[in-house]
């Protein structure tokens, strides 16, 4: 297994056209109807997963490409640069710029992370006996159990649930009815319960790490959007159509009474009960009030959308392009190929063998990272002699 520049192409590439399959589909009502959004979910991480594993695998074909990929190639790769005597080519430049910008914005994530714990350290504790009343109801509603703070700041204007081990609720200091509370704990805890705040913080380093990639912010806004959805339909899914209407007033009375909303700071690790964006509002109530009308799902057209993700997922594995080169037309040259050439490993180092005339072999010793370029571009074997 390796990353090479052609893996992580494969995989910028792939994880795009999925993701762009998604989008498109998911605008269309009949998709969501017939998909349930928790698979829509899973689709996404698969997207996510793909870009994090550019791996070129034992099984994996190359396939050689000239022209343009084969000259971007070689300018990126290959023609090598010397700056104070430090050797180096564009593709070492460009990593050397990522793992920067990734490291960079990895500490910026521990500095919030550490001042979100500081902005929690000034909330007030909320163990009222409204509060303390409607909570145990929440429990009640679910099977599995997960202990919840509830916590009050003054700074803030909508409920957020935040933390993955200590799990918080942070209310704004306000009055709600016992209704507008009961569906407000009752969201955030089901963000808690469905796992949704462990992949909005993955999700976010993610994006530190592949900052340059535009597509991984597409994914996390639209990740998050079906997160909420998610959400709103595992809430949804078991209320009458009076309950569910009652839980949409709800968001819609929260957004009012938050007034020009102060976004909570970091809320890549936090999930908020709604955005004041009108169009996704609007979507997630129409997901809620179709699911309403009609409940079921086709568990045939779920399978064979996830045995198509899974199959266009797995071959996106099976083939890699590779540059060629024609050879130069002077006498006496050799053309390079895998039934005239091989590298040996033996003894900690690197032997390439060539056929120079019929049956007439001669060799040479290269180095660790030759050899490497040897099996990558002209597809030549590594055979490994033990002493």
């Amino acid at each position: 297994m390796r990353i090479t520049f052609s893996s992580i192409l494969m995989a910028v590439v792939y994880s795009g056209i999925l993701a762009g399959i998604l989008c498109g589909m998911r605008k269309r009502s009949y998709f969501i109807k017939t998909f349930d959004v928790r698979c829509m979910v899973l689709v996404y991480l698969f997207c996510i997963l793909r870009m994090l594993l550019p791996i070129d695998f034992f099984f994996t074909q190359g396939i050689r490409v000239r022209g343009i990929f084969s000259d971007i190639y070689d300018v990126l790769c290959l023609k090598q640069y010397v700056v104070l005597d430090y050797v180096f080519t564009i593709s070492d430049m460009f990593l050397g710029i990522w793992l920067s910008g990734c490291l960079a914005l990895l500490l910026r994530f521990v500095y919030e992370y550490r001042k979100t714990d500081r902005i929690l350290l000034t909330a007030a504790v909320r163990s009222d006996e409204q509060c303390m009343m409607i909570l145990n109801k929440v429990y009640e509603t679910k099977e599995k159990a997960r202990k919840v703070t509830i916590l009050t700041n003054g700074g803030i204007q909508m409920p957020v649930g935040i933390g993955i081990w200590n799990r918080k609720i942070l209310l704004p200091d306000q009055n709600y009815t016992d209704q507008e509370l009961y569906y407000i704990l009752l969201h955030e805890y089901t963000h808690f319960l469905n796992g949704d705040l462990i992949v909005k913080v993955l999700t976010h380093v993610f994006c530190c790490i592949f900052w340059w990639n535009p597509l991984v912010y597409f994914l996390k806004k639209d990740l998050d959007k079906s997160l909420e959805m998610k959400c709103d339909l595992c809430i949804t899914e078991n209320l009458a159509v009076r309950e569910a209407s009652e839980y949409l007033e709800t968001i819609v009375s929260t957004l009012k009474s938050s007034g020009e909303r102060k976004r909570f700071p970091y809320l890549h690790r936090a999930a908020a009960l709604a955005d004041n964006q009108d169009d996704e509002l609007v979507e997630r109530f129409r997901i809620v009030l179709k699911n309403q009308k009609s409940k079921s799902r086709s568990g045939r057209g779920i399978a064979v959308w996830l045995a198509v993700v899974c199959i266009v997922w797995a071959a996106s594995y099976s083939f890699l392009p590779l540059p060629s080169y024609a050879p130069p037309d002077e006498p006496g040259t050799i053309t390079i190929t895998p039934d005239n050439s091989y590298v040996v490993f033996k003894n900690g180092k690197y032997y390439w063998f060539v056929e120079e005339r019929p049956n007439r072999w001669s060799h040479c010793e290269i180095t660790a990272e030759f050899a490497e370029e040897l099996e990558e571009i002209d597809g030549l074997e590594i055979r490994e002699e033990k002493r």
